[in-house]
């Protein structure tokens, strides 16, 4: 009996690159400084666009913010893009932007915090860095959003 070989022809050809996918895009929101609290200034203006992820990317109203400072550290770190869905159900435990306005003509601010609970009297919130728990009058939230995925590169 002899052995024999076997020679398998190529499968697939080299082509030229693939011209670049123009999908769907979200805005990204935030500042270079945050407050106190990690706390930034929601004042509508994008620092930048990035593809949706395909988890947001037909879902309408979906857009990300940066995160800014330590105060979520190491669940985010600073400067990472955070995505957002603001259709999505909130519950405890879950990972949110907040967006409240505590003076009637104040500026709209904007946190990315852990949910605690949301009633018709309060909001409360959970941040790592100091440990400890935010609260809001419920007068003053406009918007507790989602954050459904984050990292440093989109």
């Amino acid at each position: 009996m002899t052995d024999s070989v076997v020679h398998y022809l190529p499968n697939a050809k080299i082509r030229d690159r693939l011209p670049s996918v123009d999908g769907p895009k979200i805005p990204v929101y935030g500042q270079a400084v945050g407050g106190v609290n990690g706390e930034f200034i929601m004042n509508g203006s994008v620092l930048f666009e990035i593809m949706a992820p395909p988890s947001v990317s037909g879902v309408k109203g979906a857009y990300a913010v940066q995160i800014t400072g330590d105060s979520m550290s190491p669940r985010y770190e600073d400067g990472e893009i955070a995505i957002v869905d603001p259709t999505r159900r909130v519950k405890r435990g879950d990972y949110v932007i907040v967006q409240v306005q505590m003076e009637e003509e104040g500026p709209l601010l904007g946190f990315v915090k852990k949910f605690i609970s949301h009633n018709a009297e309060k909001l409360t919130l959970e941040q790592f860095n100091p440990a400890q728990q935010l609260t809001f009058p419920h007068q003053a939230v406009v918007s507790v959003h989602y954050i459904g995925l984050a990292g440093p590169d989109f």
